[in-house]
């Protein structure tokens, strides 16, 4: 596939220049010209690359919007495809049902669009074979039926919206289900209804979204439905029964069955990283896997080290691996202090319906809720920044949910009206979805704020560092990670939700982890600093998942959960910590190389070696931590 088409917030700034504007093109500055040239050949380019990766039995054209309509500027430019069947050559798009890309001031819409029926610009003998067509498509949206409706519109919901008419930057639902919207296609008012979705320009700002890769995800998404009206409607005039089957793609694949290979998981998803440029320092793989059994040990993991170190990219990138429409990027206030950030609250300024108040929904809980709908899939929400506020007071009731597995999740519904409210008679709260999974960043300086050890003992922590040798003179920035196929992402989620997967697929060397990781805990405990059952269970679980990713040394998972889980947990002062920091750092060498009492605190980790180091990341956090606590009588996990 050729490379796709990169846009940003600055387009929709420059087209605003021309909103409502009379001026003519030729009296645009010639960089101006030339920049909106820019913005029409790369949509053109984009809607190309769509038509030729269709995988469906069609056959597809692409479309771009005329550069100055009317000799005049425009503020706003698509391209798209339709469908391309025999005898369409005389036929506009216009009476077509099309997928198109709108990029406008306010942002991007993706549309999937039924055509006006109507065109100024076709000549009168290309309107005479349309028509028909267009009747027959109406029939066919007319006469699909709800087999597997309910699927797709679990998919399309919140983030699609099903409108009257499409390329139009105010995003409200104006129908509340896919079979309403599709009654309404159908009939002869539903000239331009759409099936939308926009990006707004805070989404852009922070290079959060490819809009290129989000187009094509539309083209796997509605393929099915391009495939039925004309596979149906134009070919043999009868609409099939099972009407997402005919590409394989969107649903047909839903029953495969999920790969349970952690190593093959792992392996995929670190060749997609390489091919997008995202490489994880010297020991990639090592990393990778590391990364993934973290989440499939507990769905909720924290990234925290040097800004710009790749901790967001690694995230963002293994929303790409899972399904770029399962992903969300939360961008965390330093003004949340409550729960209300994140599970929103009852708006009393709104109307209230069937005697229920409508819901203030943040783009949070609107992820959740569509994670709660769609079971089968994992979801992804990446909290970005999470310790720019008091994490205690905005996560509190998440993280009580997630340990309890009791109901905190508002149950809402979104009515017809694109508000949300609590349904008369159902149960107020929903609990946590076994399919979300929460990634969370953090960086450390003086504007936020640790994490207490509540906080940290339900969560693994990946410190990220980057070496001098990891950067490299040909650097290149991360682009989008190819996806996972069905059965491996299926896979991952149905290892993660297994609560008994650790139990029945040990570690090979079990039981030398688990000595390992009570005389770690035999060492804390002669300081006040020892950890309790819920580390212990979640480490012998990391050790299965490590081990079934491929690595099946257990000093090397022992290494990592002292660094995930151990650590992180220690901050204060040189007189609390610097005694069991000594003694942790003993237990890091080789005690067949060294002869060293790791409960004694005379070791000094800042000495010179006398042997080899058995838990190599570990020690080497301990040493800067200890540096540190001596140069500042205090020091804590995060730097």
């Amino acid at each position: 596939m050729p490379s796709l088409p990169a846009f940003s917030a600055h387009d929709c700034h420059f087209l605003r220049r021309y909103e409502n504007s009379r001026i003519a093109f030729d009296r645009i500055p010639a960089e101006g010209q030339a920049y909106l040239r820019d913005i029409r050949t790369r949509l053109q380019s984009l809607a190309r690359i769509a038509a030729d990766d269709y995988h469906g039995k069609l056959t597809m054209t692409d479309f771009v919007s005329a550069l100055y309509p009317g000799s005049r500027a425009t503020s706003k430019y698509w391209a798209g495809i339709h469908s391309k069947q025999p005898g369409d050559e005389r036929t506009s798009k216009s009476f077509q049902l099309q997928l198109a890309v709108v990029i406008m001031p306010e942002g991007f819409e993706i549309c999937f669009y039924r055509g006006a029926g109507k065109s100024l610009a076709a000549p009168t003998d290309k309107l005479a074979g349309a028509e028909p067509k267009l009747t027959a498509v109406q029939s066919a949206l007319a006469n699909l039926r709800v087999q597997q409706i309910a699927r797709i519109e679990r998919t399309l919901q919140p983030y699609w919206f099903f409108r009257k008419h499409g390329m139009n930057p105010n995003p409200r639902q104006e129908f509340s289900t896919l079979t309403q919207w599709l009654d309404y296609a159908a009939s002869d008012a539903g000239a331009r209804a759409s099936i939308s979705m926009f990006i707004g320009e805070d989404e852009l700002e922070n290079n959060k979204i490819d809009v290129s890769a989000m187009f094509l995800e539309a083209v796997r998404l509605f393929e099915p439905l391009f495939e039925a009206v004309y596979g149906a409607a134009v070919e043999n005039g009868s609409p099939p029964t099972e009407w997402l089957e005919p590409s394989g793609i969107v649903e047909a694949s839903i029953d495969e069955p999920p790969l349970r290979d952690l190593k093959a998981i792992c392996d995929d998803f670190a060749t997609g990283l390489r091919e997008a440029n995202l490489v994880l320092g010297t020991h990639h793989d090592e990393n990778v896997k590391a990364f993934v059994a973290s989440l499939t040990t507990k769905r909720f993991l924290i990234l925290t080290g040097l800004s710009g170190s790749g901790k967001t990219q690694l995230a963002l990138r293994f929303g790409d691996w899972l399904g770029i429409d399962r992903v969300r990027v939360t961008p965390v206030r330093p003004d949340w202090t409550g729960a209300e950030a994140l599970f929103g609250y009852e708006d009393a300024l709104q109307p209230m319906r069937d005697g229920a108040r409508a819901w203030h929904v943040p783009e949070a809980l609107e992820f959740m809720l569509r994670a709660a709908n769609d079971p089968d899939k994992p979801y992804l929400l990446i909290l970005d920044e999470m310790n720019l506020a008091h994490v205690e007071r905005y996560f509190a009731d998440f993280l009580s949910g997630m340990e309890t597995l009791q109901p905190c999740l508002p149950n809402l519904e979104r009515y017809d009206d694109g508000l949300y409210r609590i349904s008369p008679g159902t149960e107020p709260r929903l609990p946590m979805p076994a399919n979300l999974f929460v990634v969370g960043t953090v960086n450390i300086d003086e504007t936020t704020y640790l994490f207490s050890p509540k906080v940290l003992d339900r969560a693994n922590t990946i410190d990220f560092k980057v070496r001098t040798e990891d950067l490299q003179l040909d650097y290149q920035k991360p682009g989008p990670c190819k996806p996972g196929s069905n059965a491996m992402i299926r896979g991952f989620l149905a290892i993660s939700t297994d609560e008994r997967y650790h139990v029945d697929h040990p570690a090979p060397k079990q039981a030398e982890f688990a000595h390992g990781l009570r005389r770690v805990h035999r060492i804390l405990a002669e300081h006040n600093l020892e950890f309790g059952h819920r580390v212990f269970y979640e480490a012998t679980r990391f050790s299965a998942m490590f081990a079934a990713a491929g690595h099946m040394n257990p000093h090397a998972a022992l290494d990592r959960q002292i660094m995930h889980k151990v650590l992180p947990r220690l901050h204060g002062s040189r007189r609390k910590l610097e005694l069991a920091l000594c003694s942790l750092a003993a237990e890091c060498l080789d005690p067949e190389s060294v002869e060293l009492d790791a409960m004694s605190s005379r070791f000094d980790p800042l000495a010179p070696m006398a042997g080899p180091v058995r838990m190599p990341l570990s020690f080497d956090k301990i040493q800067r931590m200890v540096r540190a606590l001596r140069m500042n009588q205090f020091t804590s996990f995060s730097e």
